[in-house]
């Protein structure tokens, strides 16, 4: 833990601007309206701009936004792609909009937008249609071949428009999402100009990298954490278990469990109709890795399934996303129960409204950090600590369980400030390239990754193992246990059935010993690790059906299946 505290007593020591508490005298905003304010984007007029002249900007609904917080005032500092303070928008390319929403009680709110100077004083044309809500403002700085080759980037962020969106709100986030999509454009033409490789990324992922590195400057991180983050380690000597193929005997099972596991799934799919690939390994053998049925969703609905379909894990991402914490807390770089604040800026010496609890880490993935559903505030965002920052007079932290991903989103950043590198390459680099799960992509923390049964496993094992695999360490056996549920204080209403972790669900039932924990996800998808039996079962499906309790109780009759498939 000395890295930890280190770390978090140079960071307390860094002058930040713009991080003021609330006022002891301030009366405390509720909840539903801080939300609301969080939900209302900042709107430049135009995001895309061709002259010189940064344009000006404010709420999409000011009137909306001076109803729940009052009167306030907007000032802007502006940087270039290089992160220097500009004031003018001398070239055409990329610049940083840090915006302050100076509140009443001197409070100040920040938002971190994109901006794009074009190169052209006036396009040939007004836009380039690429989708139903998207389009892309014609430019000499932009290779229309670049435009084609990216085209799925763009599809992706007409997803993420909400289909309650007013058509002014709407018009904000493609015009901000027009800026993002030119100026990463304009870069990658440079590189190709240059004759230079184009980095792997999609627009969404070298877009929050940018975010990263800049931000780490702003806050003073590039500072506090110069060093490179490593993971794993190779240990000469070390022989953790590897996934292989083997016979039923080689994993300790009888010698018709493949056919018994076999049948079970096949009359699943038969009875409902929908498809999955499923992986079976115990004492590091694959005893089965098969697929049944079509995928029964999307574009490729029936077409069929295969184990090298990739599909969507849902929010088993949280069991992955909690590897990673594992990670940074096996190396001493954060304290599970130690205040978010020490490490996040926006959030030191603000107070919470439950007895002035402060949010920690483990809060964040056990979700009793006063997060909802419904908190306005998701991990697409540059500035997802800024806006947890306005919400936070208003959390009750620890006073009850509900389920959300704006924790998780936290952790992601408090993890990417750290190490300097954006949550999808975080996971790249330090868990799946490294196990060998080239068909797995994680994006986020909360959701929108694709992988495979056999990834899956793979991952599943390397937990089983305590931490390694093969000659790598990712973690130590007593930093997986820090994960785990705390007796006392990890089982919550509705389901006390499920015991919480920190991006783990520990499970007693369907058979599984008291020691099985893993993470399902909404599609149907799940990991299960269950170390009594030396057990990993993993399942990648499109969607669980219509019927809910009967994808719970099939899913229970393959897991018994299994265990039932255990020699004696």
């Amino acid at each position: 833990m000395r890295l930890f505290l280190r770390a978090a007593a140079l960071l307390c020591a860094i002058a930040l601007a713009g991080c003021a508490a609330m006022p002891a005298s301030s009366p405390r905003p509720d909840m539903k309206t801080l939300q609301a304010f969080v939900a209302h984007p900042v709107r430049f007029a135009p995001f895309c701009f061709r002259t010189d002249r940064f344009p000006p900007c404010d709420f999409d609904d000011p009137e909306a936004v001076r109803a729940l917080i009052g009167r306030y005032r907007i000032s802007c500092a502006f940087y270039d792609r290089d992160g220097n303070p500009v004031t003018l928008a001398d070239s055409p390319g990329r610049y940083a909009a840090v915006v302050e929403i100076h509140r009443s009680g001197g409070v100040t709110s920040k938002r971190f937008l994109t901006l794009c100077r074009l190169a052209d004083e006036a396009p040939a044309v007004d836009s380039t249609a690429l989708t139903e809500h998207f389009s892309l403002p014609v430019d000499s700085s932009i290779d229309p071949g670049l435009v084609t080759a990216r085209k799925d980037d763009f599809i992706t962020f007409t997803r993420r428009v909400s289909p309650e969106f007013t058509a002014v709100r709407l018009a904000a986030q493609m015009e901000a999402s027009e800026a993002v999509c030119a100026a990463n454009l304009q870069e990658l033409t440079a590189l190709q100009a240059a004759g230079k490789p184009l980095p792997p990324e999609s627009i969404v992922q070298l877009e929050r990298q940018w975010w990263v590195d800049f931000k780490r400057r702003y806050y003073g991180y590039d500072v506090v954490y110069p060093k490179e983050f490593a993971c794993p380690e190779i240990v000469e000597g070390l022989a953790a278990a590897t996934l292989r193929v083997g016979a039923p005997a080689d994993a300790g099972m009888k010698g018709d469990a493949v056919e018994t596991i076999d049948s079970a799934c096949e009359a699943w799919v038969r009875d409902v109709g929908v498809g999955f690939s499923l992986c079976v390994a115990r004492h590091g053998v694959i005893l089965l890795n098969h697929a049944y049925g079509t995928q029964g969703a999307g574009p490729d609905k029936d077409k069929a399934f295969t184990p090298e379909t990739r599909g969507p894990l849902a929010s088993t991402l949280k069991f992955l996303t909690g590897i990673l914490v594992i990670e940074f807390v096996d190396r001493g770089a954060i304290g599970l129960d130690e205040p978010v604040g020490l490490y996040m800026p926006p959030l030191r010496n603000l107070v919470s409204r439950a007895g002035g609890r402060p949010l920690t880490t483990r809060d964040c993935y056990v979700h009793i950090g006063g997060f909802s559903a419904t908190s306005a505030v998701g991990d697409r965002s540059n500035d997802t600590e800024e806006m947890v920052a306005d919400l936070y007079p208003a959390l009750e932290v620890g006073v009850r369980h509900e389920y959300d991903g704006t924790g998780l989103a936290l952790g992601g950043r408090l993890m990417e400030m750290i190490s300097g590198q954006s949550v999808p390459r975080l996971y790249r680099r330090h868990l799946t390239e490294p196990l060998g799960c080239a068909d797995t992509d994680c994006f986020i923390p909360t959701g929108g990754s694709l992988s495979t049964s056999l990834d899956l496993a793979r991952i599943g094992q390397m937990c089983l193992n305590g931490g390694s695999y093969g000659d790598m360490r990712f973690f130590h056996p007593q930093a997986l246990r820090a994960m785990m549920p705390v007796p006392g204080r990890d089982r919550f209403e509705p389901d006390v059935n499920i015991r919480w972790g920190v991006g783990i669900k520990q499970f007693d039932i369907d058979g599984l010993s008291d020691q099985a924990y893993g993470h399902p996800g909404a599609s149907g998808s799940f990991l299960v690790i269950d170390p009594k039996y030396d057990l990993v079962v993993s399942m990648i499906r499109f969607e669980e059906g219509n019927d809910f309790p009967d994808f719970l109780k099939r899913k229970s009759v393959i897991l018994k299946t299994i265990l039932d498939s255990i020699k004696e």
